[in-house]
């Protein structure tokens, strides 16, 4: 017993100093002295530190851009812990940042089926179908574009921009009611966004903002600001295999069953991101997307030549030709051969 109390304590003592590796070998021979005997209290807590450590380590790759790794510090995590919703907004996190939104997206849905009230999870998806739903509008998909920003405003009906660009794609829509009432909650959510005062006289002609907040219309916006509340999601993903076949999926569990999951509570997992920290992503995200459309629509190459055209000369062949070289060809006839003129000699008589 006390050979894995040292042990064990000397895993806590790893931990506490960043020597992950160490203390995943020391919680690894604590759960071998054990047998791995589950009603071992021992076994539990050393099962416990274990997982801890895989979050802490992949909450470190996270930090040092290491993705992969800590996607797969996490899948071991998730293996042992199948009830914790921080791991899986951990694992959504990283694949955030790898830019496989889909996968994110069923980590974060995951979370979400373990504890409903978890607000973090729900602006993570919100955020990620209105991004969807931007692209479906540059590629003129207006009818997917408004079902992914309408899945945006059921888990964050508090957001102002989200029900500014359903407005925009339900004016492309000819929904001109739909789109009404989406500016005015966006107006009410945020008056001083100028992006809905342009989008707001187009659809409201003739009539200043404060005329359209006196309005019926507004009024009722107002009544459905106020008690709108989270809905679930009826949109369902199609399945993804495209990382099937990759290491990152390699024992793996998206989903669990909803019966065998507790409602999560206080969670010593460290999170790798705040809602801040995953709006600042997102932002940035969105700022480089920008910025390379804007540079392939305004920094191409002309297709107009200023310099001096030269004329390519073909390269030196590196062997003769039959007849032997052209500089040395005898210019004069082989014997023989008849000799004709250009013309009639012409005499003078």
């Amino acid at each position: 017993m006390g050979a894995l109390s040292s042990f064990f304590t000397r895993g806590a003592i790893h931990r506490r100093l960043h020597d992950f590796n160490a203390a995943i070998d020391d919680f690894l021979l604590s759960l071998d002295k054990t047998d791995h005997d589950e009603s071992d209290n021992v076994y539990m807590d050393a099962q416990r530190q274990l997982l801890l450590t895989y979050n802490d380590f992949a909450v470190d790759c996270f930090l040092g851009g290491h993705f992969d790794e800590a996607i797969l510090l996490l899948n071991k995590a998730i293996k042992g812990e199948k009830r914790e919703r921080g791991l899986y907004v951990n694992r959504g996190d990283c694949f955030f940042r790898l830019g496989e939104l889909h996968f994110s997206l069923a980590d974060y849905h995951q979370a979400l089926e373990i504890d409903p009230h978890d607000s973090l999870a729900r602006g993570r998806i919100a955020a990620i179908h209105s991004e969807f739903g931007s692209v479906d509008y540059e590629e003129h998909s207006y009818q997917d574009a408004e079902a992914r920003f309408t899945v945006a405003i059921q888990h964050n009906p508090r957001n102002s921009q989200y029900y500014l660009s359903r407005a925009k794609v339900r004016f492309m829509l000819e929904n001109h009611s739909g789109a009404r009432q989406d500016i005015l909650i966006s107006l009410h959510l945020n008056p001083n966004n100028d992006a809905i005062h342009s989008l707001l006289a187009r659809l409201f002609p003739g009539k200043s903002v404060a005329d359209v907040l006196r309005s019926r219309a507004a009024r009722e916006a107002k009544h459905v600001l106020d008690h709108a509340v989270v809905t679930a999601s009826p949109v369902k993903l199609p399945a993804i295999s495209r990382l099937a076949g990759s290491g990152l999926l390699q024992s793996l569990d998206l989903f669990t069953d909803p019966s065998k999951v507790t409602e999560g509570e206080s969670s010593p997992f460290v999170l790798f991101m705040n809602e801040d920290d995953f709006n600042k992503v997102l932002a940035r995200r969105k700022k480089m997307v920008a910025g390379e459309v804007k540079s392939s629509l305004h920094d191409r190459q002309s297709l107009r030549r200023s310099g001096p055209k030269l004329k390519p000369q073909p390269p030196p062949r590196t062997y003769e030709l039959k007849g032997g070289h052209w500089k040395t060809m005898d210019t004069q006839p082989p014997p023989g051969w008849r000799q004709f003129g250009l013309g009639i000699e012409m005499k003078d008589s």
